[in-house]
This record gives structure tokens, C-alpha cells and sequence, in this order.
């Protein structure tokens, strides 16, 4: 049997406050030369209070608040900053953890544009404003997550039609369930590359899980600001083999 879940969750933490070290992509990396951001998170009921800073210079690059450590959910306001201190940019999430409205600004305070989620649409939309504060006519696409040809379900379709469900229970691993954890890359055009295994729970699951996303029909890419970005996506596959 195959199980699909939508994206990876978070993993227990005791650690009061945890700190993260990410590349120039938000990609986590260890401490070292190739950390460009780092995060601290520091847990206060069912939240986790998160702020980001630059690796160098130690600044603060963001405030907000996530239900986990993977920035899977969001909650309230969100507050990002220039490295020289001036507000860049805030939004705020939905109930769903979604960025529902957001306000972008220029390092010398004005606003430059601003943006809502359009469920229509299935992204963020918005409007610029010119030198005198007034907005500019025509809407715009801000953000879109990149989208497998008929959605989520179109992909979950796609991931049970060609994995090997059997594929531990041929390598006699033992009754449970094999998570797998895989990261990718959806680049400008669509394609997906980058594919990585995340962990390895054994008897060949990672090596199948990496093989089916690799051949993955083309993604509609990443829209930011009007143009086709790439997007990083994380996808949790689950073999399940039972007593026989």
C-alpha cells in the first residue's frame, strides 16, 4: 500500500529554543561557510515564535510565528527587514497558515505594492503603487506555488499509479510504515530536477520514491512577480506493508 501526505512535518524537538541554518535559497544547511540565513525558533504554547537573521552581519531579516519548524504554517502577523533595518515588507496568514493580505515597501519606506490571495486565481495578486502613493492600474501575479497538471489530486493520481507499493514487502522488510521524505526542485520551465531522499528507511523505498518523482510529468512552474521562478517542494511517501 501507498500512503501520500502533501508535504514533510515537523519532527519532535525537547530543545526550548532550536536554531536552523539555511542557504541563499532557504534550503537548511549546517553552521558553516554555507549558511547565508539562520532561525531560531522558540516555542510558547502551540507556537513557535521564529526570527531569521542574516549569517554575517547577524541582523534581524524576519519576526513571525509558524506552527512548526518547517515554515509550514504561519499564523497572525509577519514582519520581514533590510538589513538595514527598515521594514520591507509585512503580511499576515489565514486560518489555514495561508498569507492572506501583505504589504511590500522600498528601503525608503514607501510602498511599493500590495497583495491578496485570489482563490480564483490560487495565488497572491497585486497592485503597485507609483511615487505619489497612488496605485498603478492592473492587477499582477506576486506569488503561485508551482502546480502538478491537475492539482493535488492529479499528483497524488500520478504517485500511486507508479510506485511499486510492494517494493519492501519484496525485500522482506518486516509489518509498518516506510516514510520517505523526498525534496525537488520544479525549475522556470516546469521540469523537475534536484530530487533527493531526505532519510532512508530501508529495504529499497527511497531508491523507488526518487525514481518515480524523477520521471515526473512537467509542473506549471512558480509565478513571483510575473515571471517563472523555482520552487522547492517536499513530498512525504509512505509504504505500508502489512501481515501477511
Amino acid at each position: 500500500m501507498i500512503i501520500i501526505t502533501s508535504f514533510a512535518s515537523a519532527t519532535g524537538q525537547t530543545q526550548s529554543i532550536i536554531t536552523k541554518y539555511f542557504d541563499s535559497s532557504w534550503r537548511e544547511t549546517g553552521k558553516g561557510s554555507s549558511s547565508y540565513y539562520y532561525a531560531t525558533f522558540e516555542k510558547q504554547d502551540t507556537a513557535y515564535m521564529v526570527t531569521s537573521y542574516w549569517t554575517q552581519s547577524n541582523k534581524i531579516k524576519a519576526v513571525s510565528a509558524y506552527a512548526d519548524t518547517n515554515f509550514r504554517k504561519g499564523i497572525g502577523l509577519s514582519k520581514g527587514y533590510y538589513e538595514s533595518g527598515v521594514l520591507k515588507d509585512s503580511f499576515y496568514f489565514d486560518n489555514e497558515g495561508r498569507v492572506n493580505v501583505g504589504y511590500k515597501y522600498h528601503e525608503t519606506g514607501r510602498l511599493d505594492f500590495s497583495y491578496h490571495y485570489d482563490a480564483a486565481e490560487g495565488g497572491l495578486i497585486g497592485e503597485r503603487y507609483d511615487s505619489a502613493g497612488k496605485k498603478v492600474t492592473g492587477y499582477f501575479t506576486y506569488q503561485k506555488e508551482a502546480m502538478f497538471p491537475g492539482g493535488i489530486d492529479g499528483w497524488i493520481e500520478y504517485l500511486q499509479g507508479h510506485l511499486k507499493a510492494n517494493t519492501p514487502a519484496k525485500k522482506k522488510a518486516p509489518a509498518g510504515r516506510y516514510t520517505v521524505t523526498i525534496t525537488f526542485l520544479v525549475d522556470k520551465a516546469g521540469h523537475v530536477t534536484e530530487v533527493e531522499a531526505l532519510n532512508n528507511p530501508g529495504y529499497g523505498t527511497a531508491e523507488e520514491a526518487v525514481r518515480v518523482v524523477q520521471h515526473s510529468p512537467a509542473w506549471i512552474p512558480a509565478i513571483q512577480n510575473d515571471k517563472p521562478v523555482n520552487y522547492r517542494q517536499k513530498q512525504n511517501i509512505t509504504f505500508e506493508v502489512t501481515e501477511k
